[in-house]
């Protein structure tokens, strides 16, 4: 039959008058939870209806168990078959939607073979990553349920404990798993007990999951531990366990510090950690506060984790110590991570001399707004994402950053203009159209605490491109991105009036400030300043774009000028003068010379804490 919910109405009122019918077989059909809506209103004055079966329609849960309880005050029940039916389409949902309270599947006692959702419950296991719990004893599962089994575990990687006892499998569902076991490295406890298998091939299951319980056993703990915010745990160390980083376990455990607010110190050393775990540890990092000490020695790590870690650090400032000696990293990027560690150590020391100790130490954290919450979620979405590449989705997070960017002052409303600079939005049409005509009255463009929309920041740097006046530029907080930042390059490409530009306080990040750097370098020599303090850039940047316009500005004079100045000096002096500054200039140049880098980059992994202490020491 096709009865849907239409039909299901005059039905349910008809039962509403009649006094006979005990029992109500509507399985198979279209029926919806809006047609269950209609038989809950009728057997609230039908007293006679016992049993009725829905199975194979598509109810919501909830009201099936409604529907079950009216019915067991009178004595009766909906249909066991229906009960199973409704169990099982509940689970296909969770399990299709990934849902991660999800993590214990447990259908015992149910009738699989018989029941047409049973195939489509394993089938949704395979791209289920939150399920690591499987137990399907005493559900006559046999072997053509196995076999689908055996393909499902072949692409799910959480599942760690399967059950199978007391069902109908032989030593053909054995050799289904056995060669799921040889893909398929997460599962590590496997109970085959009361089938029809032959004791050898039970002590060969038996002999492969025995190897893998002590690694998965230790790692789980320890990942609950993580989790639950055990206030015992305030240093993670796995040193020289190269046996754990490509499992599930592993890559929870660092989801899982993202939300730990009680370690303080992660070690990972020699453990093969490269550059994608850099950026799953560099994602965790975004939300977490707690950690204050990372040690990644002798890994994996190239110049493409640093930079994930070295992005982290502009909005984590929680992390004051980081060891990536004996990686693959050149060496002005481990000078950056030093300068970062050196500065913050100093801080935290400053910190530690100013606490009072009379006061007792403060530990309320501050309740999250909807935009904070709106935004961990976001991200924490795109980390579970196991589809998108690394370098994606340290893109995505930044661009997550932006959307949900909260000025410094903690409002989640933009900044409203203040009234002694304050623009009218018509007034800001008109400045730039003064900035199109190239009125030669205006040379100083300032829009401080503006909130301009992208078609008035589009339109401002398309004017200011062919502009030959406005030579000062001033966007303080305008909430100017990334996108805004490529169209100040091309600014720049073609202008050659502009000395100053303010863009301070915005939503810049790193990779927008190296193609500044690099148009400067390469297509304008004319503009003398370009601040981007407290926007998502590294100081490593900024000192870089700050040693290239400083050359720039008047009186600027190269310091190996001026030693040489002072040493042509020091040689036209009397002869009874003292000949300290020429002693003085060529003890620097020795030193200099000394000290110098290598041309060649600092990729060999050689590279150990004794010989950059060596090259630390030259360089002074």
């Amino acid at each position: 039959n096709e009865i849907d919910d239409d039909c299901l109405s005059p039905i349910s009122l008809s039962l509403l008058e009649n006094t006979s019918i005990s029992h109500l077989n509507l399985a198979n059909n279209e029926i919806y939870s809006e047609g269950v809506e209609y038989l809950i209103g009728t057997l609230n004055e039908n007293q006679t209806l016992e049993d009725i079966n829905l199975e194979g329609n598509h109810c919501d849960s909830h009201v099936l168990e409604e529907i079950d309880s009216l019915l067991n005050k009178r004595g009766g029940s909906l249909s066991e078959a229906s009960d199973e039916s409704a169990k099982l389409e509940a689970t296909i949902r969770s399990l299709t939607a990934n849902d991660p309270n999800l993590v214990e599947l447990r259908l015992d006692g149910i009738d699989l073979v018989h029941n047409p959702e049973a195939e489509q419950v394993i089938d949704a296991l395979s791209n289920n990553t939150f399920v690591t719990t499987l137990s399907f004893d005493n559900t006559d599962m046999d072997d053509t349920l196995v076999a689908a089994l055996s393909l499902a575990l072949g692409d799910n990687q959480t599942v760690t404990h399967l059950s199978l006892r007391d069902n109908q499998i032989t030593n053909e569902g054995c050799e289904y798993l056995l060669g799921t076991l040889d893909s398929n490295t997460t599962v590590a406890y496997l109970d085959l007990s009361g089938n029809f298998v032959d004791e050898d091939l039970m002590n060969e299951i038996d002999a492969i999951v025995s190897q893998r319980q002590s690694q998965v056993g230790s790692l789980s703990l320890l990942l609950q531990r993580v989790k639950s915010n055990d206030p015992t745990l305030t240093e993670l160390v796995l040193d020289n366990r190269p046996d754990v980083i490509n499992s599930y376990e592993f890559e929870a455990i660092l989801e899982a510090v993202a939300h730990n607010s009680i370690v303080a110190k992660l070690s990972l050393c020699n453990t093969g950690f490269d550059d994608s775990l850099a950026a799953a540890l560099s994602l965790a990092l975004v939300d977490n506060t707690s950690i204050t000490e990372i040690l990644l020695s002798d890994n994996e790590i190239t110049n493409d984790g640093c930079e994930y870690i070295l992005g982290t650090l502009d909005s984590n400032t929680s992390v004051a110590c980081i060891d990536l000696n004996g990686n693959l990293i050149d060496e002005h990027l481990m000078d950056e991570i030093d300068a970062i560690s050196s500065s913050r150590t100093a801080k935290s020391k400053r910190v530690e001399r100013n606490v009072d100790l009379g006061k007792p130490p403060m530990h309320e954290v501050p309740e999250e707004s909807d935009m904070e919450l709106a935004k961990r979620e976001a991200i924490m979405a795109v980390m579970r994402d196991t589809s998108i590449p690394w370098t994606e989705k340290n893109k995505q997070i930044l661009e997550i950053q932006q959307k949900y960017f909260v000025p410094k002052d903690g409002n989640e409303e933009p900044a409203q203009p203040q009234a002694a600079t304050g623009i009218a939005e018509d007034n800001i049409a008109n400045l730039i159209d003064r900035v199109m005509d190239n009125d030669r009255k205006l040379v100083k463009v300032e829009l401080d605490g503006q909130d301009l929309n992208r078609e008035d920041e589009a339109a401002l740097f398309d004017a200011l491109a062919q502009n030959s006046c406005v030579a000062s530029l001033s966007l303080v907080n305008c909430r100017i991105a990334n996108d805004g930042a490529g169209k100040l390059c091309d600014v720049l490409r073609e202008n050659s009036t502009l000395t100053h530009i303010n863009l301070e306080d915005n939503q810049i990040t790193s990779n927008a400030a190296k193609d500044l750097i690099s148009v400067l370098k390469d297509n304008n020599d004319t503009v003398q300043y370009l601040e981007l303090k407290d926007n998502q850039v590294r100081s490593g940047l900024l000192s870089q774009m700050n040693k290239i316009l400083e050359k720039r500005r008047p009186g600027f004079v190269e310091p190996m000028v001026t030693a040489a100045a002072s040493y042509l000096d020091a040689q036209a002096a009397p002869v009874t003068a003292s000949p300290t500054v020429s002693h003085d200039v060529e003890s620097r140049s020795s030193n200099r010379n000394s000290g110098s880098r290598s041309s060649k980059p600092g990729k060999s992994k050689s590279r150990r804490r004794g010989d950059r202490h060596k090259s630390k020491s030259n360089r002074e």
